[in-house]
């Protein structure tokens, strides 16, 4: 009864599989209070066999993760939050990863540069965003900021799609 009646079916098939496969279970899910409050918990326990390989029973425990999924919870709306606001605001954002490979562009880059976005996922930002002459000194600043952890804001000219160059 302490199951949760969405999760008691999960629990339930995968309790099942555990027993016919004498392997161990291991899940999270909820359990309601009698005052219907909700708890997150993991279950997990391990067949406990006799020389015959015969399950015994099972042993297990418990855990309380609730914490733990409202952190998550709470994570979950906040990158949410973040990626509404990229996904919206009017300033070109731009992601790269330590090699200066793009894996982000916000919609407003896209409009402003006339490219897809799978035109430019994965492309090397200093080769297919900036003029040849600048390319030195960027890379050189952009990998100044990984070493020392900085978090800075620059400014430089991007090529667009149609070769115009835009600050």
């Amino acid at each position: 009864k302490a199951l949760h009646p969405d999760d008691r079916y999960g629990v339930f098939k995968a309790w099942e599989q555990a027993v016919r496969d004498h392997c161990s279970f291991q899940l999270e899910y909820r359990f309601q209070r009698a005052d219907g409050s909700i708890t997150w918990v993991f279950g997990q326990a391990v067949a406990e066999t006799d020389i015959h390989s015969n399950i015994k029973g099972f042993v297990g425990s418990i855990t309380d993760i609730n914490d733990r999924k409202q952190a998550e919870a709470t994570l979950q709306e906040s990158e949410r939050r973040w990626r509404s606001l990229l996904e919206n605001v009017r300033l070109a954002v731009v992601g790269l990863n330590e090699q200066g490979t793009i894996d982000y562009v916000n919609p407003f880059f896209l409009e402003l540069t006339g490219y897809t976005q799978g035109e430019i996922l994965g492309q090397d930002w200093f080769i297919t965003f900036l003029p040849a002459s600048q390319r030195s000194q960027v890379r050189e600043f952009f990998h100044e900021i990984l070493d020392h952890q900085l978090h800075t804001y620059y400014q430089n000219t991007i090529i667009t799609k149609s070769g115009e160059e835009k600050i």
